[in-house]
C-alpha cells in the first residue's frame, strides 16, 4: 500500500475526512454530521457535480471570441456579476470593454522558449448529469459565483441546454479588482466542486463532490479539446485504441498498459477506508448507514486501467453478436 498518498472524502477547511488515515489505524475521532451527510450520499449515489477549467483567452480579442462561442454569436443570454443581461452579436465585446480587458498586455505570439502569456479569464464549466433541472442550475451557479467571485473578480455566465446534460460556462476575469492573479490549482477545484454542490443542495438537487477513487472510477477524465473532436465524429483516437487491444486479444497478449499497480494500491487503500469508516459509523450509532457503506465498498467495480476498459467492451460485444447469431439461427431453419 502507498504510504504516502492521500485519499478524500469530502474536504473543507475545516471539516475534512481522510479515509486511508482511518484505514491504516490509530486514534479515530467520531464523524461530525457534515461527514455522515457527506457519507449517507455517496452510498447511495447522488449525483456528482463536475466543475473543470477550460479555455478563457490570453487576451481581449481572445476572451471576446471565447464568449461569442459560448454565447452562439449573441443568441444567448449572458448574465453578468452586476446583475445585467446581454445578448446580440455585440455581447461579448461589450463585456470585454467592460472588464477594461482592451488596456491588457496582448498576449502576441509566443516566440520559442518563451512562456506564454497569463490568462485573462478563466471559463469554468459548471455541469450535472441530464434530467437537472436547467433553472435551478443556473441559479446554484449564480450563487457559486457569488460566493467565490463577488465583489473581487468580475465575471459572467451562460446557460447551456443543447446537450445531454445541462451546464453553465463561467467566465471570471483572472485579475481581480484589487489586482490579485486568480491561479486555479486542484485544491481550488476541490473546494469549488465542494461550494457548487452545496449551492445545488440548497435548492432540492441531490448533488455531491467526491474523489473519483472513492466512488471506484477509474475513468480518467478526458482533455476537452478530446472531448469536442469526440462529439464532432472527427477523433480516430478510440478507434485506433480499440484496433490495437483487439490485436492483443487475437494474440493471447493483452497486457494492462500503465498504472495498473497503482490502481490496485489506491483500491486497496479505498476498501480498507471504507471497512473501519463502517466499523466508526457503528460505534456512533450509524448501523443503517454502515451496512450502506459495506454494500457500497463490496459493489465497487473492479479497478481497470484504459485498456482493460476496451478489453472488456470488445469482449462484450463479441459476447453479444454470438448470442444474437445464436437466436436468429433457430428462425432461419424454421422459416
Amino acid at each position: 500500500m502507498s504510504k504516502g498518498r492521500r485519499i478524500d472524502l469530502g474536504r473543507s477547511a475545516t471539516d475534512g475526512l481522510d479515509l486511508v488515515s482511518y484505514g491504516r489505524g490509530g486514534p479515530r475521532t467520531p464523524f461530525s454530521a457534515r461527514q455522515i451527510e457527506q457519507l449517507r450520499l455517496t452510498v447511495h449515489r447522488a449525483p456528482e457535480v463536475m466543475v473543470k477549467v477550460s479555455g478563457g483567452g490570453r487576451d481581449a480579442g481572445g476572451v471576446a471570441a471565447h464568449v461569442r462561442y459560448l454565447d452562439r454569436k449573441g443568441e444567448l443570454a449572458i448574465e453578468t456579476d452586476d446583475g445585467r443581461v446581454l445578448m446580440g452579436e455585440g455581447a461579448a465585446q461589450a463585456l470585454v470593454e467592460d472588464w477594461n480587458l482592451d488596456v491588457e498586455r496582448s498576449a502576441g505570439p509566443v516566440r520559442a522558449g518563451e512562456r506564454p502569456a497569463p490568462k485573462q479569464a478563466h471559463n469554468i464549466v459548471l455541469s450535472m448529469p441530464r434530467r437537472t433541472d436547467p433553472d435551478k442550475l443556473l441559479d446554484a451557479a449564480r450563487g457559486f459565483a457569488n460566493r467565490q467571485f463577488g465583489d473581487r473578480h468580475r465575471y459572467a455566465m451562460v446557460l447551456h441546454t443543447d446537450q445531454d446534460h445541462p451546464h453553465v460556462h463561467l467566465v471570471v476575469k483572472a485579475v481581480s479588482i484589487d489586482g490579485e492573479r486568480l491561479y486555479v490549482r486542484k485544491a481550488t477545484l476541490r473546494e469549488w466542486r465542494s461550494d457548487f454542490a452545496e449551492e445545488l443542495r440548497a435548492r432540492g438537487i441531490a448533488a455531491n463532490a467526491t474523489p473519483r477513487s472513492i466512488r471506484g472510477a477509474t475513468r480518467t477524465p478526458e482533455s476537452d479539446g478530446l472531448y469536442r473532436s469526440r462529439t464532432e465524429s472527427r477523433s480516430t483516437y478510440d478507434r485506433d485504441r480499440a484496433e490495437q487491444v483487439r490485436k492483443e486479444i487475437e494474440a493471447g497478449a493483452l497486457t494492462p498498459g500503465p498504472g495498473k499497480q497503482r490502481l490496485v494500491e489506491s483500491r486497496r487503500a479505498v476498501l480498507a477506508g471504507w471497512q473501519v469508516a463502517a466499523e466508526q459509523l457503528r460505534s456512533q450509532g450509524e448501523a443503517r448507514l454502515a451496512s450502506d457503506v459495506e454494500r457500497f465498498a463490496g459493489s465497487l467495480p473492479p479497478p481497470r486501467t484504459a485498456k482493460e476498459r476496451v478489453a472488456a467492451e470488445l469482449l462484450a460485444g463479441g459476447a453479444t453478436r454470438e448470442s444474437g447469431a445464436r437466436q436468429q439461427a433457430p428462425r432461419a431453419r424454421s422459416r
